[in-house]
């Protein structure tokens, strides 16, 4: 075992063992002033241990990486408000193979750098916040964009997921950037998870766990065209499913009645469902130009609406 210390200065010396209990004179390592603590852990996963120091002089941490011989090379660093004091705690927090590390002191919340797994942690903030009817807005810092081409958006209704990814191509990476999630419904907790998109193709995490977002209101029974409308192909609906609503049925008639296309049939989860109706009746073939009404159902309720399709 070896051994590794800060001197309350600016260096940090590493003390090779020899095997019998005995050490190797120091190797120092110089980052900055007033080393206050240390972390060891592998930050660049190359299976050789790493090290992080914290810095109250500078209220940094410093990464030093291993190269499995006893030799160290400063990698990077990073800001840190209120270090001193602080006590480094490493983990891989997010499971995705790669070391993390945590600071905790008295005068400052926890704070967690998530690595990206390159020696590069992905250290910022993320928030959720219901703005406005129907609307949640995100926004995060991250400190160091090194390694990262963007980041995506993924939400659930529950803490534990399953998450789906709310963005289509990824997001521009930006340190101070913002999200507004315009497909919520009333009266329901949110979950987000910002994660960074790698420059392989992977994704890290942003935070240690997702944030959460209350919206107003109150879920009833609704239908939504969400267009377009007049429609030549398709067309996008969606429908409101309060608790305990029991079962729905959603169809598409014509101007006499008569049932065109059902749609959805049968018990639906609480919450809002997006449909798609692709202009066809349901033995597949294209309807004609003309006007069409799409009936939702649920339990005691009745929701219509008028639909044009242009051919």
């Amino acid at each position: 075992m070896d051994a590794v210390v800060g001197d309350g200065d600016s260096d940090v010396s590493v003390f090779m063992g020899n095997g019998d209990g005995t050490f190797g004179p120091p190797t120092s390592y110089s980052t900055a002033a007033h080393v206050y603590d240390l972390a060891v852990g592998d930050f660049d996963v190359d299976g050789h241990d790493d090290i992080a120091a914290c810095c109250s002089g500078t209220d940094r941490i410093y990464i030093l990486c291993g190269d499995g011989s006893g030799g160290f090379t400063l990698h990077s660093s990073y800001d840190v408000v209120d270090c001193g004091g602080g006590s480094l705690v490493v983990a891989d927090f997010d499971l995705n193979g790669a070391d993390d590390v945590a600071i905790y002191s008295s005068s400052a919340p926890l704070r967690v750098l998530l690595n990206a797994g390159s020696g590069t942690p992905v250290h910022g903030s993320f928030s959720a916040a219901a703005t406005a009817p129907g609307t949640v807005l995100l926004e995060w810092r991250v400190e160091a964009l090194a390694g990262i081409r963007g980041f995506h958006v993924y939400r659930a209704t529950s803490p534990d997921g399953p998450f789906a990814r709310l963005t289509g191509d990824p997001l521009v990476a930006d340190s101070h950037g913002s999200y507004e999630d315009a497909t919520v419904w009333p009266e329901t907790t949110f979950w987000y998870e910002l994660r960074a998109v790698l420059t392989g193709g992977a994704e890290d995490a942003v935070g240690v766990r997702a944030v959460s977002a209350t919206t107003p209101g109150r879920l009833l029974t609704a239908l939504h065209l969400l267009g377009p409308n007049p429609f030549r192909s398709t067309t996008r609906l969606a429908f409101d499913v309060p608790d305990h609503a029991g079962a729905v049925s959603l169809a598409i008639y014509d101007v006499s009645g008569k049932l065109v296309r059902s749609l959805v049939r049968g018990e639906v989860e609480r919450g809002r469902h997006p449909v798609v109706w692709d202009g066809k009746d349901d033995r597949g073939a294209r309807v004609s130009s003309g006007v069409y009404f799409t009936r939702l159902v649920l339990g005691g309720d009745v929701r219509t609406a008028k639909l044009v399709v242009v051919r």
